[in-house]
Parts: structure tokens; sequence; C-alpha cells
């Protein structure tokens, strides 16, 4: 009766192989009867748990098995096809992963020696720019009036900054970045800056108010670097400020830090954007920069800059209101001062 009730349940259940049957005594073990005979011809290899059949004498139902394969690959079947599938979609994510990294390290080689060659290609034509405006200061100005030798003074200005900028630069792709520290007036900086920028931009009427709160002037800085950060910091102010850029230059310290802030009331930047704005090579896809030039460095290194002087920059935006970017750095001191 046993037999044939568990025949019945294995059928029902999809299982068709061989087994043994078997009653024991479940306190002695003894095998009260069992189905096993000499052409069973089945290996006990899996065997299932006492089952209790409630009797009296303590009674206990053991079924034993062969290795039924062919039974678990069809009730698994469902599940090895999605295993299958989702290690084949696994492979496919792990080659396009690595394709994708190797095509974004290979874009970023092109990139480098991109701006490594077109610094080297900067130079000579600025060396050349630079001999020709110290010619014309030295030999050409008794006849020019003073807006006329104010521009050429500006332009030489500029055009030796770039110089040295470019020098810098090349120097900080082939050896890393290094800050060189020196005593630097910030607010003649800053006024220089002002000053160049209100002879570049004069048709565009351009108005930027400088506020120095200063219990000090003299700061340790890169003389090169630091200044053309903030350089960049106006020039996108001005840039991506529409009509009459007004932009607004605060200067201050509080503590051991020294805070200038650059603000504009321009466009302004998408929140989305903000975190990317400072990558190398990013620029905001909009309208707004169809008019504006440039390959996407200048927040990079100016950032770079910042950091490298143990400061941080924040920027705080609002889409056509404007922007503002904080740059934090701390104030170092001579001890011998």
């Amino acid at each position: 009766m046993l037999d044939s009730i568990c025949h019945a349940y294995f059928n029902r259940n999809g299982i068709t192989d061989r087994y043994i049957l078997e009653v024991v005594d479940t306190k002695s073990g003894q095998i009260v009867a069992t189905t096993e005979n000499g052409s069973s011809r089945v290996n006990k290899r899996i065997v299932s748990n006492i089952i209790e059949l409630g009797m009296k004498s303590h009674h206990g139902l053991i079924v034993y098995f062969d290795i039924p394969y062919k039974t678990f690959f069809v009730q698994m079947t469902s599940i090895l096809i999605s295993s299958f599938l989702i290690m084949i979609f696994l492979v496919i994510c792990s080659i396009y992963q690595v394709k994708t990294i190797s095509f974004q390290r290979n874009v970023a080689k092109v990139r480098e020696e991109f701006m490594s060659s077109m610094v080297h290609e900067l130079k000579f034509p600025l060396s050349i720019i630079k001999k020709k405006l110290l010619a014309l200061k030295q030999e050409g100005v008794d006849n020019l009036n003073e807006r006329q030798l104010e521009a050429l003074n500006g332009g030489f200005d500029r055009v030796l900054h770039l110089n040295n900028f470019v020098f810098k630069l090349l120097n900080a792709w082939k050896q890393g970045f290094k800050v060189t520290w020196e005593k630097l007036s910030l607010q003649d900086s800053i006024d220089e800056l002002v000053r160049q920028f209100n002879s570049v931009f004069e048709k565009r009427n351009v108005s930027i108010k400088v506020d120095y709160q200063l219990s000090r002037n003299v700061i340790e800085a890169d003389p090169i670097h630091f200044p053309n950060a903030i350089s960049n910091l106006i020039e996108n102010a001005i840039k991506y400020s529409g009509g009459s850029p007004k932009v607004e230059i605060s200067c201050k310290d509080e503590g051991n830090m020294l805070i200038i802030s650059v603000k504009d009331h321009g466009f302004g930047i998408p929140e989305k954007l903000r975190e990317k704005i400072f990558e190398r090579y990013f620029r905001v896809a909009r309208g707004r920069s169809a008019d504006v030039h440039g390959f996407g460095i200048g927040l990079s290194y100016v950032k770079q800059v910042i950091e490298a002087h143990g400061g941080v920059i924040r920027v705080d935006s609002t889409e056509g209101v404007g922007t503002t970017f904080t740059v934090m750095v701390p104030l170092v001191t001579d001890e011998n001062d």
C-alpha cells in the first residue's frame, strides 16, 4: 500500500526514476519491510529523511534513489536557462565596459597629445609677438598718443602674461603641477586684470566692480597660476553674461582663509551640470555657448590651481539669474615676516 501511494505521488511530481522503499524501526534502526530485490538495481545514493508513520511500533519510511540527473535537469530547466542568459548578459556587459574604458582612454590620450601639441605651437608665435611689441615699445612710441601707448602697454603685458602661462602650462603637462610660492600683491594683481579686461572688452561695455575687505594685501601664491585662475573666472563671467556684462568681485579674509568670489548676472548653469563643469574638456552644450569658443579646460585649470594652493572652489548658480564662483584658499605666511 505504501509503495503504491509513493509511486503515485512520485509520478504526479514528474519523478519516474527507480527507487527503494523501506519501513524501519526508528528506535532500533532495523528494516521491517523493503521493496528491494535482486532485480531492483538501485544504488542508494540519495536518501530521504525518515518519515514517521505514527504507529505505536515507531515505524518510519525511508526512500532511496539513484542520482536522478534527468529529473533534476527537467525540474531545473527554467533556472538553468535563466542563469545561462544572465551569464551571457554579464559577459556582454563586461566586454562593453572594457571597450568603453579602452575608448575613453584612447580619447583622453588624443586630447592630451593635442593639448601638448597646441601649447608647443603657441610658444613660437607668442615669442615673436613679444619680441615685436618689445621692439615697438623701445623704438616707436614717440608718435603715439596716450591712448595708443596704453593699448600698446596693455597688449605687451597681456602677451608677456600669456607667454609665461604657456611656458608654465607646458611644464605642468610634462612634470605635473607645482606651485611656486612668491609674495603677491592681491589688489595690484586683480586691478591689473580688471584694467586688461576693460581694455579688451571695451566695445561690450563691461562693468567690473571690485570690493576689497582685506586686512593684508600681500599673500604667498604662485605669481603666474593664481592670477591666471582668477582671470579665467572673470573671463567666463564676461563671456557668459550676454550684452553688457556686469561682474562683481569680492576679496576678503576671514581668519586664516582668503575668500575671492566672482559673480555675474548671466545665463547661469543648469543644476545637473554643475558637478561636471570642472571636468577637463567638458563644455555646456547649450545655445548660450554658441558664440563662445574654447577647449573646456578653463575651469578644470582653475580647480587644479586652487587645489594646488590647498584651497577649494565652489559654484552657486541659478539659470537666467547668474553664477557665483567662490575660491577659498588658506593664507600662507612667511615665518620670517
